[in-house]
């Protein structure tokens, strides 16, 4: 009986260890989707970005500043792989904090990017270009432009549900579940 309960038990863990490696690899999958169709690219250059950065939502920051930059994202990991920081990496392409600006009006009411806006509201523009963001800081922001653009959804919406997710692959599916329901209420109300 003993053995039977040890088995039963350890098969409810495979079971749980396994339904979870799935979830993760459809988020990664379905937010790798979407960051090749907004980025214009295939989804196996994203796929090979991943494997490249230390962590997923680091990918829409390489596929950004490669596309600001023009440069390959192949430039873009050589020097992310030389623990470059994104701050010191932006700059070695012209880019400042301003190419990360997110316009949102009003008060944000975010714990992860309340710190980040105030930043901005407390800097005088012009001096923008001097301004320093940390690596977080510019993953998210650049995960934050990436889902309100792709999505066309509220930026102050992205913001929320990055508050109550550990990741942005969890935010794309957040964004994309909440996208498709607007859309059907939309065609609902058209019939």
């Amino acid at each position: 009986m003993r053995l039977v309960m040890t088995v039963a038990v350890a098969a409810l863990f495979l079971s749980a260890a396994m339904l979870q490696a799935t979830s993760e690899e459809s988020l990664n999958s379905g937010y790798q989707k979407a960051l090749a169709d907004h980025f214009n690219v295939p989804t196996e250059t994203v796929a090979r970005l991943a494997e490249s950065v230390a962590h997923s939502d680091e990918v829409p920051v390489v596929l950004y500043l490669a596309n600001c930059a023009g440069v390959s994202t192949d430039e873009i990991i050589i020097a992310r792989q030389l623990r470059t920081s994104w701050q010191r990496i932006s700059a070695l392409y012209g880019l400042t904090a301003e190419s990360f600006y997110v316009i949102a009006v009003g008060q944000i009411k975010s714990k992860t990017f309340t710190p980040i806006f105030e930043k901005f509201r407390t800097t005088p523009k012009h001096k923008w270009a001097h301004m320093q963001l940390t690596d977080q800081e510019i993953i998210s922001l650049v995960n934050l432009k990436f889902l309100y653009s792709y999505y066309d959804y509220s930026v102050y919406e992205i913001m929320a549900m990055r508050d109550y997710s550990n990741n942005f692959l969890k935010v794309n599916e957040k964004a994309a579940c909440a996208k498709a329901e607007l859309i059907k209420r939309e065609l609902a109300s058209q019939q």
